[in-house]
């Protein structure tokens, strides 16, 4: 029910089988498929059978919104606002996917792993990470959009202050930096301060916790509520987590 549709890196649709059948003949089979799983349900009682149709629906509504993923001549207007780069397009689409309403939407750029060479691979990767990101932003605000769309930049994890003996940095948990944008967050602002030398958080530290029970309350989610998986409770953000209050607005 929740796993994620993933999405080509230009932005290109899987191929759908039942895209190019006629429209009287996918309704057909559209209405006699929900009359199959509904005399299923009320039958078992299956909560597996629910979900099951509601997969089929979610997939069923993704074949009619073609033209979301349609981006070549949005990129002509907007090539030289996102930067000429295949995550300037990626995120130009997840502009296009907050208009249709889609309500998560992760774009990802990798290559940032760099246990050698880091100073190499990051003048080719950040400058048009940079230019994208700030154009998104620009983009969402343009259109109303930032106010209610929270925008995360972050990675796994931290990289290490020293450089190793293959000009590289490894992988680091007791500092890093992320950034947030939109939904009620104050902009401009800085929190928290690491050592002079980027070891450790002299100042304002926040935990995992605290930033997950941020990113909630930025979203108008109770962050202490809890899910279940049968009896278990399942926290949203761990026990004692607190909200930044000084980066929202």
């Amino acid at each position: 029910k929740y796993q994620p549709f993933r999405i080509g890196s230009e932005g290109q649709l899987p191929t759908f089988s039942t895209s190019q059948m006629p429209p009287d003949v996918e309704s057909r089979r559209h209405e006699l498929r929900s009359f199959l799983e509904q005399s299923f349900e009320q039958r078992s009682n299956l909560e597996v059978s629910r979900m099951h149709r509601e997969a089929y629906e979610a997939a069923r509504r993704l074949q009619n919104v073609h033209q979301v993923f349609k981006i070549d001549d949005q990129w002509e207007k907007h090539r030289e606002l996102y930067g000429e780069s295949a995550f300037g397009r990626r995120c130009l689409l997840a502009r296009q996917l907050v208009e249709a309403g889609v309500p998560f939407i992760e774009v990802g750029q990798s290559s940032y792993d760099s246990h050698a060479d880091n100073f190499a691979w990051h003048q080719g990767l950040v400058p048009p990470m940079e230019h994208a990101w700030a154009g998104l932003l620009a983009d969402l605000a343009d259109r109303g959009l930032l106010d209610k769309t929270l925008v995360v930049w972050t990675g796994e994890i931290g990289r290490t202050p020293n450089i190793n003996n293959r000009a590289g940095r490894d992988h680091y948990v007791r500092c890093w930096s992320t950034a947030l944008a939109g939904c009620g967050i104050k902009g401009g602002l800085m929190y928290g301060e690491s050592d002079e030398d980027g070891y450790d958080v002299k100042d304002n530290p926040v935990s995992e916790g605290d930033f997950f029970a941020t990113i909630y309350h930025a979203l108008s989610i109770d962050p202490t509520a809890e899910n279940y998986a049968g009896v278990r409770p399942i926290p949203l953000a761990p026990f004692g987590a607190k909200v930044v209050k000084d980066l929202m607005a």
